[in-house]
């Protein structure tokens, strides 16, 4: 098993690289522009000479702009609990004491924090969802949204790209939400 190598050592990075390491799998070091230490590999310039790798920033955008067509790892908490029918595309992380159910998709370099519940949904990629959300049930995430720690997605919802859905908001069941998009409340209403 290669080691993986985790680009950005920032604070969501080294998430990542406590993810990895309780994983079981081995954790390389970072690549990092900005930032010298013990754990540092050299700059992210230097991907090229890595093939198992995970993006460790928390910007939906950046995660885009870095993802190569190949190489990326997937990293799963050994305390995570995940359905075998889910479906990890290259780059998607799952944090602590996450559960994953049935009929799951999660989209490249998505980041699920940890103690999350998730049940049939089609996350996008790049996608973000923070620590204690709950994920209810046949719904639809678009590509580079970002859910609040705490948020509830409500049964058939459906967001679309590079919606923002603030702490601890509630999206009612079948709720539509526009791409580009930001959300508060309870019940969940547009700011933005």
């Amino acid at each position: 098993m290669k080691p993986i190598v985790v680009l950005c050592a920032g604070g969501h990075g080294q998430d990542i690289a406590a993810i990895v390491k309780n994983s079981g799998q081995p954790f390389a070091g970072y690549l990092d522009d900005n930032i010298d230490g013990p754990d540092i590999l050299g700059p992210c310039l230097d991907l090229e000479f890595y093939d198992n790798y995970l993006i460790g920033h928390n910007d939906s955008r950046i995660r885009e702009q870095m993802d190569r067509a190949e190489g990326a790892a997937i990293a799963i908490h050994a305390s995570a609990a995940v359905h075998l029918t889910l479906q990890a595309l290259p780059g998607v992380v799952i944090g602590a004491h996450t559960t994953i159910g049935p009929k799951t998709r999660l989209g490249r370099h998505s980041h699920i924090n940890g103690n999350v519940f998730i049940t049939r949904a089609q996350i996008g990629d790049f996608v973000t969802i923070g620590p204690g959300a709950t994920i209810c049930g046949d719904v639809t995430i678009g590509a580079g949204s970002q859910i609040g720690a705490g948020a509830v997605i409500s049964n058939l919802a459906n967001l679309g790209p590079r919606v923002t859905i603030g702490a601890g908001t509630v999206v009612l069941p079948r709720q539509e939400l526009p791409p580009n998009s930001t959300w508060v409340g309870t019940p969940a209403r547009r700011i933005k």
